[in-house]
C-alpha cells in the first residue's frame, strides 16, 4: 500500500468521524511532501480546537510513525481508539506499532480488536498467524492463515 493511499484512507476515517476538513487536507498535503515537521504542526493547530479528536490522535500517530518514534505513535493510536473503539486504523495502526515494538500482547489484543470490526481484515490474520508461528503454535497460525486466503 503506497503512503498516499493510507494517508487517504485515515483521512477518509477522520473525515467520517467529523473532523475539520480543511486543515485535514492541508495535513495530507504536507505529509505527501515529507514535511512532518510542518504537518505536526498542523496537527497540534487542529488539536488545540478538537483536543479529544480520535481521527485527529491517529493522523498524529502516523506521523510519529514515519519518524520511527513508536512509542508516542503507539500512544496516540491507543489513545485514539481509547476514545472511539470502532475506529479500524487506528487499531490497525496500534497493532503495527506494537509489533514492531515486539510488544506481543499488545499487538495480539490490538489485531483481535481489528477482526472483531472487519473480521476479512487479511493483514490481521496474516500478522496473528506470523506470531502464532514465532509461539509455534502453528494449527492456530494455519487457521490464520486460511482464514486470510478464503477472505480474500
Amino acid at each position: 500500500m503506497t503512503f498516499r493511499l493510507l494517508v487517504a484512507l485515515i483521512l477518509m476515517g477522520v473525515l467520517a468521524y467529523g473532523g475539520v476538513q480543511l486543515p485535514l487536507i492541508a495535513i495530507q498535503e504536507l505529509m505527501e511532501r515529507g514535511d512532518l515537521d510542518g504537518a505536526m504542526h498542523a496537527i497540534a493547530d487542529a488539536l488545540e480546537k478538537r483536543p479529544n479528536d480520535p481521527g485527529i490522535l491517529n493522523l498524529r500517530g502516523v506521523v510519529h510513525a514515519r519518524r520511527a518514534e513508536l512509542a508516542p505513535a503507539r500512544d496516540d493510536f491507543a489513545q485514539a481508539v481509547k476514545i472511539d473503539a470502532s475506529l479500524t486504523p487506528a487499531w490497525q495502526n496500534l497493532a503495527r506499532a506494537c509489533q514492531q515494538l515486539d510488544q506481543r500482547e499488545c499487538s495480539i489484543d490490538a489485531w483481535q480488536h481489528v477482526l472483531q470490526l472487519k473480521p476479512a481484515d487479511p493483514e490481521a490474520h496474516i500478522s496473528l498467524a506470523q506470531i502464532d508461528t514465532e509461539k509455534q503454535d502453528f494449527a492456530g497460525a494455519l487457521r490464520h492463515l486460511n482464514a486470510a486466503k478464503t477472505e480474500n
